[in-house]
């Protein structure tokens, strides 16, 4: 094989790891094409500007990496250029990768826009399907209806589609039930449904040999388990999605945000205002503004939720302080109470004031005599 034919094997099985999510696989095929994360290329190969544009979308969202997404956009334009001049339908790819650089910087409208574009320019299923699928991705996140997308979707997603497509599409589709089961009075038909999509996902994840997506879907599993009570098996999938996603720090956030709301359902919002501080500080310093929300919104309900725990104890501290101050002088006038009653009768002596001062405040002094109020200080005649 010719080197021209060697270079572009190792580009097309760099493309591929890359859609795997096997990044690292992918830069070491890429060899010196690869100058880093943030750098834009001056290549005027579009084979070569695509794997590299995705693998800064890919890379800079995972490590958020600030600057890696503007170097992306870069890159897909210029290989979406290029494949058009030369009528390649790559241009496809390049649109779609572009639009998640968009949305991973909070410019939905361009976003969306690039998705309408393909939609409306090409016809092959596994395109489309990606389109459909992105679409419903970024519906969701902005509170639309996903469903009525994926409804579209579905007769693309069959047994002939690519398995990462068809798990990103059954992923999605029990993304959008979970949202769904949400605002129903009885989620719990829509979560069973949620279930059984996330298990197809992952069959079709690990068909594609994506790890990383197979964690993803852990992740989400774990949120039916904490909605439904069952913390410890929400917490089995968090450690399992957690142990795969060591390198990626975004969909790591999501695994520290998820277990902060288990935590803070369980009634332990110290460990979840713990563990929300560790996904913000993973997301903090990339371009994910829109995770990055989510997480701090989270770490606030951590927050008020420690700070009215601290509240409670505080209040039943007091309480519990005023108890045991109350059972110390009720047990000290109990025994006060044996001794001026011997005492008194002793000196022949009564005192009906202070008896009935002490039987009001505490009545269980039984033992205390009942004496008229009108009654002086007298002495027992001899």
């Amino acid at each position: 094989m010719s080197l021209a034919g060697h270079k572009t094997r190792d580009i097309a099985e760099a493309q591929r790891l890359c859609g795997q999510a096997q990044h690292q696989k992918a830069i070491s095929v890429l060899g010196d094409n690869w100058q880093g994360l943030g750098v834009v290329s001056e290549s005027g190969d579009p084979e070569i500007l695509l794997v590299l544009g995705t693998l800064n979308s890919e890379l800079g969202s995972i490590q958020q990496f600030a600057g890696a997404q503007e170097a992306a956009k870069d890159m897909l334009s210029r290989a979406e250029r290029l494949f058009e001049a030369s009528g390649d339908l790559r241009r496809a790819e390049a649109m779609l990768q572009l639009s998640r650089c968009y949305w991973r910087c909070s410019e939905h409208d361009e976003a969306m826009i690039l998705i309408a574009d393909v939609l409306a320019s090409y016809s092959d299923s596994d395109t489309r399907l990606y389109a459909l699928t992105l679409k419903a991705v970024f519906e969701g996140d902005r509170g639309g209806d996903s469903l009525e997308i994926l409804v579209q979707a579905e007769p693309l997603a069959g047994e002939f589609a690519h398995p990462l497509l068809r798990g990103k599409f059954h992923g999605e589709r029990a993304l959008a039930l979970r949202r769904l089961s949400e605002k129903q009075p009885d989620p719990e038909p829509l979560l069973d449904r949620a279930i059984q999509e996330y298990e197809c996902a992952s069959v079709c994840f690990e068909l594609a040999n994506s790890p990383a997506y197979g964690a993803r879907v852990l992740n989400n599993l774990s949120e039916i388990y904490r909605r439904c009570g069952q913390f410890e098996m929400a917490h089995a999938y968090l450690d399992r999605a957690a142990k795969l996603l060591m390198d990626d720090k975004a969909n790591l956030a999501q695994v520290h945000d998820q277990r902060a709301k288990t935590f803070l359902d369980e009634g332990k919002p110290d460990k979840a205002l713990a563990c929300a501080k560790e996904a913000v500080s993973l997301l903090l310093p990339g371009e994910q503004k829109t995770w990055l929300q989510a997480c701090l919104a989270t770490q606030r309900q951590a927050i008020k939720a420690v700070k009215a725990l601290e509240a409670i104890k505080k209040h039943a501290d007091v309480a519990s302080r005023k108890s045991a101050e109350r059972e110390r002088i009720r047990a000290a006038l109990v025994a006060a109470d044996g001794i001026t009653t011997r005492a008194a009768d002793i000196l022949g002596l009564t005192q009906p004031g202070l008896a009935h001062k002490i039987q009001n405040q505490f009545p269980e002094l039984a033992s205390l005599r009942k004496v008229p109020r009108t009654r002086r200080w007298k002495r027992r005649p001899a």
